[in-house]
């Protein structure tokens, strides 16, 4: 066969490849838009019971998400980590679909690694994360309780604490507190 034949052959078959690619894409978009949610799967790494499936479905029940039935091309999955990773006890939140209409939502909990109880009443949580979580007293976490801080917090500012202080009490709970396995 000649070069020219030889290019055309090329050329052609490029052709078909792309043009079998595009009518795969195009088919498979119509069918992922017609799949439903059946089942909304939420998933928690916590150790603390401070997050719970409960706690997250009433999360999204009020804010009214209610993905199922849904198609899964309809669902706003950064919508729904957001309105997750809002609360204060969630450190990261995912939510994906799956194309056997499944939805998962993610949530990883904050880790408390020492709860901090100030002489004028003031209790809060000091996590891994460098962050302040109030403490709700609706969960019973792993970690020691210390008390009795000389000096009064007059106002106390939930969420991530400044460099030097988030290091001066991260190093104060590693003499404080080992982990326990």
């Amino acid at each position: 066969m000649s070069r020219a034949g030889n290019i055309a052959i090329s050329i052609l078959m490029w052709c078909a490849i792309v043009a079998y690619v595009v009518a795969v894409a195009h088919y498979g978009r119509g069918k992922r838009a017609a799949i439903k949610v059946q089942a909304l799967n939420i998933s928690i790494v916590d150790t603390t019971g401070i997050v719970t499936t409960e706690k997250v479905a009433a999360w999204l029940a009020e804010n009214s998400i209610d993905p199922t039935g849904s198609s899964i091309d309809s669902v706003d999955v950064r919508s729904i980590e957001r309105v997750i990773a809002s609360h204060p006890e969630v450190h990261r939140a995912s939510a994906w679909a799956d194309l056997d209409g499944t939805l998962t939502v993610r949530v990883e909990a904050r880790r408390p690694i020492m709860r901090v109880v100030t002489s004028n009443g003031y209790r809060f949580w000091f996590t891994g994360d460098r962050y302040i979580m109030r403490d709700e007293g609706d969960f019973a976490a792993r970690t020691r309780r210390y008390g009795h801080d000389p000096v009064p917090v007059r106002h106390l500012d939930v969420g991530k604490l400044h460099s030097n202080a988030g290091r001066h009490l991260q190093r104060l709970s590693r003499t404080l507190h080992r982990p326990r396995g």
